[in-house]
């Protein structure tokens, strides 16, 4: 709350010190601050982000999307004239994502912090630092608790308005210097998971509060303990409190021959946890579209059907995020001239790759068809090519000919004559 109030506070100094000529003419930032405060659900908790993330199927969901899209590469193509696609590194882009984003981040770092704030807060923000030319040449992480986005009624653009001591932020920046990776929202600005889910979340906190609470307490811990030949109510506490003792950290316990305890194996509370939780690891997955086989759970596939699966989590969950990113970056991080030749786009083939055999069936159906070289092949897998003229050559099955010859060759087969040879018989004896 203190952090919320110091922002609001330092957003109207910055305000009044802004010098006229810097502002928007006529500004729209009637925005809802979901990220600002925490919010109560109808169960009584208390959800923030660091409350959420507590949650381990919810934090988990948003590592997963973060860590799957940082580690594929950013790839810049040059669509050729002939519809050939070439690969470019010399782009700033490329550059920028692949190699050195700017002088102490990597970029795996960088696009999993922009990734992790879009997914959970709702909005992501980089600061482009640009060269002479206008091409970015530096991209710096801003956290977005530190930026309040405007719009513009005049000109219809976005503002940002940005105070962020590390990076010596503290003014107007335009819509051109700040790449910004919205969640669902109105496509000015994002909203938080937190905002739409707000009572599941809480469900599942009081959830594990409860559990928590119930351990806790040692109520885990459920069955009929009996002595034999003792009837003394005083005694019987007594036996009761030593056997319990020995079930404290460091404790011992001593009790009178003829002790017998039977263990409570259907505790319907604790049959109720599990249910409880289950079902609501089911709720959070749907909110991000995670199959339940990523948060390693395969209740819901088996291996034959888990490359769907993945499959699915790349074009139901992650795509729409990588969507906006590429959008953004084609917006953002490409010259107008590039943009005409250029496209840039996560290589979504480091997740699609499957397992051994789908890759044998894909490469040998590939190469069976004349769509790739023994070398092609190899550089799929890693390995370096051959330096012979055979490995570079396409192949294809010597009984297989192009459908466009089919007909005019069995046409020349029906017409050619043959003419009859003479054998000699078997033995030398006419047949």
């Amino acid at each position: 709350m203190a952090n919320a109030l110091s922002k609001i506070l330092q957003t109207i100094t910055l305000r009044a010190k802004q010098p006229k000529s810097l502002m928007p003419a006529n500004t729209y930032g009637q925005f809802p601050f979901a990220n600002w405060f925490s919010s109560v659900s109808k169960s009584g908790e208390n959800v923030t982000e660091k409350t959420a993330k507590s949650l381990a199927t919810y934090y988990a969901c948003g590592r997963n999307m973060c860590e799957d899209i940082a580690k594929m590469p950013f790839i810049t193509v040059k669509n050729e004239k002939n519809g050939n696609k070439t690969r470019l590194k010399n782009t700033q882009a490329y550059q920028l994502l692949n190699v050195k984003p700017n002088n102490y981040a990597n970029p795996f770092d960088l696009i999993y912090t922009i990734f992790n704030e879009a997914i959970y807060r709702g909005n992501g923000y980089w600061f482009i630092v640009r060269d002479g030319g206008g091409l970015p040449s530096e991209l710096h992480y801003i956290d977005s608790n530190f930026v309040t986005p405007q719009f513009d009624v005049d000109t219809r653009s976005m503002w940002y308005l940005v105070n962020y001591p590390i990076l010596n932020l503290n003014r107007w920046c335009s819509q051109d210097e700040i790449f910004h990776l919205k969640g669902p929202g109105n496509g000015m600005i994002g909203q938080s998971v937190i905002s739409y889910q707000l009572e599941t979340l809480g469900k599942a906190l009081a959830v594990q509060d409860y559990s928590n609470n119930y351990f806790r307490d040692g109520a885990s811990m459920s069955g009929l303990l009996s002595f034999a030949g003792v009837s003394d109510e005083k005694k019987l506490q007594t036996y009761v409190n030593m056997f319990m003792a020995s079930f404290q950290k460091g404790g011992v316990g001593a009790v009178p021959e003829g002790v017998t305890f039977q263990s409570m194996n259907n505790d319907p509370q604790k049959s109720q946890f599990i249910e409880t939780e289950n079902q609501i690891r089911g709720e959070i997955a749907r909110m991000f579209r995670m199959p339940l086989s990523k948060l390693q759970d395969l209740s819901d596939t088996n291996n034959n059907a888990l490359e769907q699966v993945n499959i699915n989590y790349v074009t139901d969950c992650l795509m729409p995020w990588i969507r906006r990113f590429e959008q953004e970056a084609d917006r953002k991080l490409f010259a107008i001239y590039e943009r005409e030749t250029l496209d840039g786009m996560f290589d979504t083939e480091v997740l699609l790759r499957g397992d051994s055999a789908a890759m044998e069936r894909k490469v040998r159906t590939m190469f069976m068809a004349g769509g790739t070289t023994p070398n092609e092949v190899r550089k799929m897998y890693g390995e370096n090519t051959l330096d012979n003229e055979a490995s570079n050559i396409n192949y294809i099955p010597s009984n297989m000919m192009p459908a466009s010859e089919a007909i005019p060759f069995w046409q020349k087969q029906s017409t050619i004559t043959t003419t009859p040879t003479t054998t000699e018989p078997i033995g030398g004896q006419p047949q």
